[in-house]
This record gives C-alpha cells, sequence and structure tokens, in this order.
C-alpha cells in the first residue's frame, strides 16, 4: 500500500515539474522567505532604527525626486545623505523607488536589499559552478553564505550601502569568468561610485583574479584597467569629490587609525619600519577600552571556524580579506573590529567562493565529500551559538533583529498592531519629529526629524519608555518634560508605549507648572498625593501631566476628585503619559477656594514590598 502511495507521489506532475527545479533554485526561495520575514518584522514591531535607516529612506526619496536636500534626519543642520556617504548607488536605484514605494511603502528599501543579497548569493552559486564545473560546488557555497553569522548579524544595522554593494561582488566575479567584460564594468563602476572605501577592496579582488587568469592576456588587460580605474576614481574622490561636497558642519573623516600615524602617508611608512608591531596590533586592543577585550580574537575565531581554515591550503585567496581586516583591525573604533552589525559582510560575501574554491582543488576523496558538510554544520553552529549575545564579546547588540527561529522575535512586548493605528492618524503631508525606531516608518516624507530634534514639527511620536542612545537619560527626559507636556501641544492618543502629540496653535495663555520632588515610600497598598492646580471655571479642559521613577513593584496610577477616574498603568522605571480632562463642576466643589485638589492615587498589590516616587513631577493647564 505504502509502495503505490509513494509510486503515484513520484509520477505526479506536481512532483515531476518540482524535481526539475534545481536545487539552488529552493536554497535561494527558502531563504529568500526567512530573509523577508526577518525584515518585515522588524520594521512592523518597530525595531529598525532612525539611523540608518530613516536617513536611508529619506535619502532615497530626495533622489528619487532629483533633489539633494539637507536630510532631516541627521542633527547635524543643512548635511544631506551624498555628503555623509559619498554614494551614487540610490540614484541608480530611483526606478525601484517609483516601482517599488507605491506598494510596500517604507519597507521597499529593505526588500531592495534583500533582493541584492539573493542576487549575490545566486552569483557566489554560479561562479564557484563555472570554475568548478560542477553545480554541487556551487550548492555548497550557496549554503555557507547563507548561514555564517555575519549574514545575520547585519540586520541590527537594518540596511547599509556595504551590505548591498558587498552582494555585487560575486556577480562581477562570475561575469568576468564568463568572460562578458562589458557587464563586468558596468559592476565595477556601480561598485566604485557606490561607496569611497571600495576601490582598495576591489584592488585586492582584482590580485586574485590576476592569479585565475594570469594565463589570459585578454583577462589580464581587463584586470589591469580595472585596477587603474579603481586607484584613479580613489584619488578623485578624496581629494575632488568630498571636498567638494563636504559639510564644514560635519567633515569627511578620512583616518581613523591613530595607533598607525596621525595620517595615510605616516601609516604607510609604520607599516613598513615596524612590521612586528603592525601585525601584533591586527590582534590586540589599542584603545585600552576593556570592553573590547577579545573582539578581534573573536572574529578570527568565528570565520576561522566557519571555512576559512582551509584557506590554509589555498592562502592566496586572503588576499580577499586583506584590506578588510586591515581596515577593521587598525580602526580607532573597537566595535568595528569584530563580529557585530555589518561589519563582516565583505568576509560574508566572499569567503563561501574562496572555501569551496579550494576545497574542490583537494585530492583526498573523503576530504572532498565529507569536508564541505561539515563546514557548513559547524558555521550554523557558530551563527546559533553566536546569536545569544551572552555568548559574544560585546553585548551592546541584541539579537532580536535576526533570530528568526525564536518565537520572541515575533513580540514587541506592546501593542504593534495599536501604536500603528495611532501612528495612522497623522496626515500624510504632515510633518513629524519621531523616537528612533518609529523615525522610520514616516521617513518618505518632505519633513522627518528624529526626536528630540523638533524644529517646526506639526506632530511628535515619542516613545515614553525608551532613551535615545545619543543622550544620557536625564538630557533626554528633560527634552520629553519640556516638550510633550507644554501647552503647545495637543495629545492626539497614548497606546503604550508611544505618546502621539500635535501642536497646539489656540491656547490659553494661563499655565500653572508644579514640580515636585518628593521621596514618599509606601508599606501598604496604597498612598494618595494631593496636587494643587489653578481654580478652574465650569466646562474648562484641563491636560494633567505627570512625570517620575520609580523603584518595584509596578504599580497603578489614576487621578480621582474628578468627573471621571482616569487610569493609567505604569509597566517601566520611567514613564510619561498624560490625561486629558474635560472638568465639570462637583457637588462637593467650593467655587470661592482659589485652587482645587487632584488626587493622585498609587497603589499596587503587593504588602510585601516597598514603592518609592523619586523626583516627582507634574503639570497643570488649562485648554481653550
Amino acid at each position: 500500500m505504502f509502495r503505490n502511495f509513494s509510486d503515484k507521489i513520484y509520477s505526479s506532475k506536481l512532483y515531476v515539474a518540482m524535481a526539475k527545479v534545481p536545487l539552488h533554485a529552493y536554497i535561494l526561495l527558502i531563504f529568500s522567505i526567512i530573509l523577508t520575514i526577518i525584515v518585515v518584522s522588524n520594521h512592523y514591531l518597530f525595531r529598525t532604527f532612525a539611523y540608518d535607516y530613516a536617513a536611508y529612506n529619506f535619502g532615497w526619496r530626495d533622489y528619487a525626486h532629483l533633489r539633494l536636500s539637507p536630510n532631516p534626519v541627521y542633527w547635524v543642520s543643512d548635511m544631506s545623505f551624498l555628503q555623509d556617504h559619498l554614494s551614487f548607488l540610490f540614484f541608480i536605484l530611483i526606478p525601484f523607488y517609483w516601482l517599488l514605494t507605491p506598494v510596500f511603502g517604507t519597507y521597499s528599501l529593505l526588500l531592495v536589499q534583500n533582493a541584492f543579497i539573493i542576487w549575490g548569493g545566486w552569483g557566489v552559486y554560479k561562479m564557484v559552478s563555472a570554475r568548478t564545473t560542477e553545480n554541487k560546488w556551487g550548492n555548497y557555497a550557496l549554503l555557507l553564505y547563507f548561514v555564517t553569522y555575519g549574514r545575520y548579524s547585519a540586520f541590527t544595522t537594518d540596511v547599509n550601502l556595504m551590505i548591498m554593494l558587498s552582494s555585487l561582488v560575486p556577480v562581477y566575479l562570475y561575469y568576468f569568468e564568463k568572460k562578458n567584460y562589458f557587464v563586468s564594468l558596468i559592476l565595477i563602476l556601480i561598485l566604485l561610485t557606490g561607496r569611497e572605501s571600495l576601490p582598495i577592496w576591489l584592488v585586492f579582488v582584482f590580485a586574485v583574479q590576476f592569479i585565475w587568469y594570469k594565463s589570459n592576456k585578454i583577462a589580464i588587460k581587463w584586470l589591469l584597467a580595472f585596477g587603474i580605474l579603481s586607484v584613479a576614481y580613489f584619488i578623485v574622490a578624496f581629494y575632488v569629490l568630498i571636498p567638494l561636497v563636504e559639510n564644514p558642519n560635519n567633515p569627511f573623516s578620512l583616518f581613523n587609525y591613530s595607533a598607525l600615524g596621525k595620517g595615510p602617508a605616516e601609516a604607510l611608512v609604520y607599516l613598513i619600519t615596524h612590521p612586528v608591531e603592525s601585525i601584533r596590533l591586527l590582534f590586540i586592543n589599542h584603545t585600552g577600552e576593556a570592553e573590547f577585550n577579545g573582539m578581534k580574537l573573536e572574529f578570527y575565531a568565528v570565520y576561522f571556524a566557519s571555512g576559512a581554515f582551509v584557506l590554509l591550503y589555498r592562502p592566496w585567496y586572503f588576499l580577499f580579506f586583506v584590506p578588510i581586516v586591515m581596515q577593521k583591525m587598525y580602526n580607532d573604533s573597537g566595535v568595528r573590529w569584530g563580529i557585530d552589525t555589518y561589519y563582516s559582510i565583505e568576509v560574508v560575501t566572499l569567503l563561501p567562493i574562496a572555501v569551496f574554491l579550494t576545497i574542490h582543488r583537494i585530492q583526498h576523496a573523503k576530504l572532498r565529500k565529507w569536508l564541505p558538510v561539515g563546514i557548513i554544520l559547524l558555521a550554523a553552529i557558530v551563527t546559533i551559538h553566536k546569536s545569544d549575545k551572552n555568548n559574544r564579546v560585546l553585548k551592546w547588540y541584541s539579537s532580536d533583529k535576526y533570530k528568526f527561529y525564536d518565537p520572541k522575535m515575533y513580540k514587541s512586548g506592546f501593542d504593534a498592531p495599536a501604536v500603528h493605528r495611532l501612528l495612522g492618524l497623522i496626515p500624510s503631508g504632515s510633518s513629524v519629529s519621531a523616537s528612533d525606531h518609529l523615525a522610520p516608518h514616516f521617513s518618505h516624507r518632505d519633513t522627518i526629524f528624529y526626536f528630540p530634534r523638533i524644529d517646526n514639527a506639526e506632530y511628535l511620536a515619542v516613545f515614553t519608555n525608551r532613551v535615545s542612545p545619543y543622550f544620557t537619560p536625564e538630557q533626554y527626559y528633560k527634552v520629553v518634560n519640556d516638550e510633550l507636556f507644554a501647552s503647545r501641544w495637543t495629545l492626539v492618543g497614548f497606546v503604550y508605549p508611544v505618546m502621539l502629540v500635535k501642536r497646539n496653535t489656540n491656547i490659553h495663555s494661563h499655565e500653572v507648572h508644579e514640580v515636585y520632588s518628593v521621596q514618599t515610600v509606601v508599606s501598604d497598598t496604597f498612598s494618595v498625593l494631593s496636587i494643587p492646580v489653578f481654580k478652574p471655571t465650569p466646562n474648562d479642559r484641563i491636560r494633567v501631566c505627570f512625570y517620575t521613577s520609580m523603584n518595584s513593584p509596578t504599580p497603578n496610577i489614576f487621578f480621582t476628585n474628578m468627573d471621571d477616574i482616569h487610569f493609567a498603568s505604569l509597566y517601566t522605571d520611567t514613564l510619561y503619559t498624560e490625561q486629558k480632562i474635560k472638568y465639570t463642576w462637583d457637588a462637593d466643589f467650593n467655587p470661592n477656594i482659589g485652587t482645587t485638589q487632584i488626587q493622585l492615587t498609587v497603589q499596587h498589590n503587593d504588602t510585601t514590598k516597598l514603592l518609592q516616587l523619586n523626583n516627582f513631577t507634574v503639570r497643570a493647564f488649562r485648554l481653550e
């Protein structure tokens, strides 16, 4: 019976059709789905960030409208996207803006980047298959391309030029392998103009190709031409284009390698005259900051285990990675040394090609058979292991943006659909200042600021339970307290933890601002604070705003002494919220009293713990 059943399956038209589809197409399809799930989840659940995603999106939209405007997401005034990155890639992508954004909105650039990654995977498969003349080696390389750790850690950055551009390098290698030099030239031009750091890397890529094609005179001539073009563009970029477009308020950082000297000339002399120390710097923490100890060794260990060890059999393949490793390890910023974010994406992209072109040359039959499987499994194990930040040297970056097999990745900790509905109340043409993880959702507008930069924004959309990484909590919450709770803003809505306010053009001049600094310890289940506010008149609209920090347990806070009880639950250690209240006369209210009392009741249910309110701030003002 089972044999008959299986025979029917194997003979079915669907099975026959699926069997004809090559394996690499299934691999590309599966990982396309995974990558799409990752980026869509991150954006929908408000994990994409102002830097770089909102800034990139605004720049792309700006170019699509044939403008080169100051990018309002940046805090540096009058700085365009081109002044931040000498990149012309988005000019090439203008048609895709008009094709995709009417359907996918601010998700579009994430999907474009995924398309680059998939295209790069296709290039890896085609290149390895072409040079080995066996598709199985291309399939192995494609799997390694998708299971190596840096492929996923890069998603903590949302989008980046290097993620997209590095994906083009395998595509270029394939077309050059097939002697399609015209397409190769087009790809080289895109790469060179895509980012100012690409020319140096490409020279080393050409060096590997010189070894491949040393007996092909035509190929060598093209590679020499590409090399000369790369060096020439590098000189023009740094000595002509960058000074031409540079923003004086944010000068382009040309040299971040102080361990080698004060400039490129000194660095070159140092590398030549101090070879031992130069090599030592590739492995040690030269910043003196303890949190970066071991990061360089971690990078080498991760990629050595992910297949780089086989390159000892063909060491010239290390040329692919020489400029990348030097740029990383000599850099003044310790975060660039490691495996976090996109800082190893070039290695991730070319390592599969180098590994499987090397294994293909191994003569030992059993090694050729089992080593590919072992490397892919080991790389996958390393990826899973390092996806837990507790297993990484640097603990700055959570894996909740790329650990797609973990159910926690698909939880936001708040009602994301309700927040989307709240943000949907903002008219499409209005200017917005938004918190870091909200800003990308407004980046296809003429004016979008990264809160706490407000300028002339008509709406503020702010997370009330997070602080900006570029401010101390005290600085950030002072801006929130001074802005969101001022009478110039009208509450549109509050869906924990996002508050949306609109600029108020019709407000009474009378405002009372009371600030309390109290130390209230509660040992029973509740405590009541009486807050004096100005004397109301019938049918006044009064806004009451409060801010405090507190220790556990998590309390409930609500206002009384009004016509309704207004309730707010505090979920975090620091919270801003507000209640808009229509005050009505109460039977017990004495109109002769100059002030009235609003009672703020703090209540919790755990009598075994103490509750303490610190730096309690209340604002109350009358609205027309």
